[in-house]
């Protein structure tokens, strides 16, 4: 081998070890045109890169472009991609030799090799800079283990949530950093992604400070060609969120002006202790109600009220055993269960202190209020088939203990169960038919007296039972009265009549107006302004579009709070209708003073006004008053076309009944032509 092929030879390992040492790429691509030019003497080497991403050619090195004649070959890579050309230049035109040719190929294909192992280094490099940012910057902690669980690195997040610095971490098991009750349960979930299963879990850390805090932690496998080397890992403290999620728990399950439980969680409970102790258990459940309490809401205002039921719940507490459940159901109203006795006596001794304390004076703002309270108390026995039941018969046996005078025990008699089966049976599954959406609207038109053309169409709730079929509303909503249960009812009515009609409304060229019967005991609730002001707005439906109904009843807590509400409600927009006037204790004088727009004659008069002189005078003269006073008369339970041409001849202006249209489903509604004559039935 001559000495000029051997120097060839060394020039071209020369440029071998500049590739594998990851030189720049200007001095391997300068050291391959210096090699080839050497076996090329008069001419002289170029070399041009072709940008991946602009496509331009830029000459490396940048001093070897003169103005002669050249060779030219494109540096491509095995796959055709074309990296580039590998020029040579002369001063005169020349043919290549086929030596010549050959020592331009290799030159190429050694700039290919150059410039392909060019871009393998920067891209690992990017790799590894977004890598090491992703790794340092990341806001959560990021940390590497060992196959055993030992700490390898971490970020400075991971320093700050754990106050522990990096090096104080390296090597350490990272269950010296976790409160002892979760050992196991961090190391299974390490486990996991050991054997290659990312994971996601909850655990408690121990902070350098000493303090606990909860960590959200997911660990993976770092997997390299194939094999499992170590778990990466991220982790955030989540110490606030599950701290507020507590507190949110919290106030779910309890009353906040008393602290004890409220009635949904004290129904829980109530559940799972029968269903634990099963019905020959000796559990029992005390319902109690304040007597007299509203008086004092009433002329003291609400910060007294407030401190009465602060007061009871402190002395309940103190009077019941720690296993006893203390809760306050509504209002004035609260709960014990007692989850096991061993005697009759001792639930009564119980009911008896709790009157002796109850009864004592509570200071409120140096005044010495008295007061004293309603027990009734149940236990499990034979009647009972579910577990509300228990609180349902204990409730009967308070209203038993109010009618014998107040301050006062009544235990539920069992020998009354099947007189009252039908009444607790019902009133239980009011209670499940409010969650389970069994409700649903019917529609009865309002039409004009002389055209028949409908004016607007009032709502009625139906039940639709599902055993029970269609259950009628003098049987349960008398009993929803009674029980408290018509407040969310009607909220329910409300606020869906308001969706249907709204909805309706999109598709008629004239807007109908609903309206909605409310119960006095939801119509003078604190609140309810508020929540017609909130289905209004939830449901769109325009405040001039719905009116409220209702009945004289309203006005046995007093005129003036009534007519103070109904002005408010004015002022909205809702407008209020006077229902079934004339069957109550109607005075004049409402006409006079209440704001309302219209007056609802019962049907009891109607049906009479053809054959009762006096009958027809009284309607006669409540239409010719009530338009007087600017107000709109309407004639409920129209039958026949003879009491239609009658009301009208005497200007009553809206009737309703069946002559025109029955109580119908929303979408027979929507069939209804806009005119109704009377000989039509539906």
């Amino acid at each position: 081998m001559s000495s000029i092929e051997l120097s060839v030879l060394e020039a071209q390992q020369y440029i071998h070890e500049l590739i594998a040492q990851k030189q720049p790429l200007e001095q391997i691509l300068d050291a391959i045109a210096d090699w080839v030019g050497s076996m090329l003497p008069r001419g002289l080497v170029s070399i041009m890169e072709l940008h991946p991403t602009t496509h331009t050619l830029r000459l490396i090195p940048s001093n070897r472009f003169p103005d002669h004649f050249c060779w030219s070959m494109p540096i491509r890579t095995s796959r055709e991609e074309v990296l580039g050309s590998f020029s040579v230049y002369y001063r005169a035109p020349v043919t290549p030799m086929a030596g010549a040719q050959r020592h331009l190929k290799q030159g190429a294909a050694l700039a290919a090799l150059a410039i392909l192992r060019h871009r393998e280094v920067e891209e690992h490099r990017t790799l590894s800079v977004w890598h090491r940012t992703l790794f340092d910057d990341h806001p959560y902690g990021v940390y590497t283990f060992d196959l055993d669980g030992h700490f390898q690195s971490c970020n400075k997040a991971l320093e700050r949530i754990t106050g522990y610095s990096a090096a104080s971490l390296h090597n350490l098991h990272f269950n010296l950093f976790i409160e002892p009750y979760y050992h196991s349960q961090t190391q299974a979930a390490f486990n996991k992604a050991r054997n290659g299963e990312t994971t996601t879990y909850e655990t408690m850390g121990t902070h350098a400070s000493g303090a606990p805090y909860y960590l959200e932690i997911t660990n993976f496998p770092v997997t390299i060609e194939g094999e499992i080397v170590g778990v990466y890992g991220l982790c955030r403290d989540i110490t606030d969120r599950k701290h507020q999620e507590a507190k949110i728990a919290y106030q779910a399950s309890h009353d906040l002006l008393t602290g004890l439980l409220n009635e949904p969680s004290f129904q829980e409970k109530l559940y799972e202790t029968v269903v634990t102790r099963g019905r020959s258990g000796a559990v029992a459940a005390l319902y109690l109600d304040l007597d007299g309490f509203k008086p004092i809401n009433d002329e003291m205002g609400h910060h007294a009220g407030n401190q009465v039921l602060k007061t009871t719940a402190g002395r309940l507490k103190d009077l019941t055993a720690p296993d006893m459940i203390v809760a306050r159901l509504v209002g004035d109203e609260f709960g014990i269960l007692i989850p096991g006795y061993r005697s009759r006596n001792d639930v009564i001794q119980l009911a008896e202190q709790i009157l002796e304390r109850l009864a004592q004076p509570i200071d409120v703002a140096g005044q010495m209020i008295h007061i004293s309270t309603s027990i009734g108390i149940a236990s499990i026995s034979s009647s009972l088939e579910e577990p509300c039941e228990l609180l349902q018969f204990a409730d009967i046996a308070r209203e038993q203990a109010k009618r014998q005078g107040k301050n006062t025990w009544q235990w539920y008699d069992c020998q009354n169960a099947e007189r009252s089966f039908n009444s607790v049976n019902l009133r239980h599954e009011l209670h499940i038919a409010l969650k389970e959406s069994q409700f649903e609207l019917y529609y009865q038109p309002l039409v004009d007296a002389v055209t028949g053309r409908i004016c607007s169409v009032e709502a009625l709730v139906r039940w639709r039972h599902p055993v029970r079929g269609l259950v009628s509303p003098g049987d349960f909503i008398p009993l929803a009265e009674q029980t408290g249960q018509i407040i969310p009812l009607g909220l329910w009515v409300l606020e869906q009549a308001c969706i249907e009609i709204a909805d309706l409304n999109t598709q008629r060229e004239r807007a109908l107006c609903v309206a909605v019967n409310i119960s006095s005991l939801q119509f003078i609730r604190d609140g309810f302004l508020d929540d017609v002001r909130q289905v209004l707005a939830k449901t769109g439906l325009s405040p001039e579009l719905l009116e409220l109904e209702v009945t004289e009843s309203v006005l046995l807590k007093g005129v003036g709070s009534v007519i103070d509400l109904m002005t408010t409600l004015k002022t909205l927009g809702v407008r209020v209708a006077l229902d079934d006037f004339g069957t109550g204790f109607s005075s004049l004088s409402y006409l006079r003073d209440l704001p309302s727009h219209k007056v609802k004659l019962d049907r009891s008069f109607v049906e009479k006004i053809r054959t009762d002189r006096r009958i027809a005078a009284i309607v006669q003269s409540v239409i010719t008053m009530a338009h007087q006073m600017g107000m709109v008369v309407v004639a409920e339970g129209i039958e026949t076309q003879e009491q239609r041409e009658d009301l009208a001849r005497r200007h009553c202006d809206i009737l309703q009944g069946y002559l025109f249209a029955r109580p119908m489903p929303l979408a027979e509604l929507k069939k209804l032509p806009d005119f109704l004559p009377g000989a039509q039935r539906y």
